[in-house]
């Protein structure tokens, strides 16, 4: 699966509105304009991917678990040794919010 159709799948299951890619940006479309959507390096839009998602985060020790139990799914990312620990974070909701969108899709 390419960058593109990963983020248009997410995006559609977030119930938000895929656009375009244009370069390195990624448009959604809110209600009176095109936004750009950076959940893999914008921690407010990660977050809000994982509220529209139902994607729980758990901090121990030096790991983080995304998971969505509903789906059953986790992906856990250790962070202490990162130069961005909230990359970490941001690595962790993309990937459990890549799973949901594919289980949600084959329903």
């Amino acid at each position: 699966m390419t960058e593109r159709e990963e983020f248009e799948l997410v995006a559609k299951a977030a119930g938000y509105e895929y656009v375009c890619k244009k370069g390195d940006l990624h448009l959604l479309r809110d209600e009176y304009k095109l936004v750009v959507w950076k959940p893999k390096t914008d921690d407010g839009d990660c977050l809000r991917l994982a509220v529209n998602l139902g994607i729980d985060l758990v901090f121990y020790e030096e790991v983080v678990k995304a998971s969505q139990w509903e789906l059953k799914i986790a992906e856990d990312k250790i962070f202490s040794d990162h130069p961005d620990k909230y990359a970490a974070v941001r690595a962790a909701v993309w990937d459990v919010a890549v799973e949901v969108a594919k289980r949600r899709m084959e329903k």
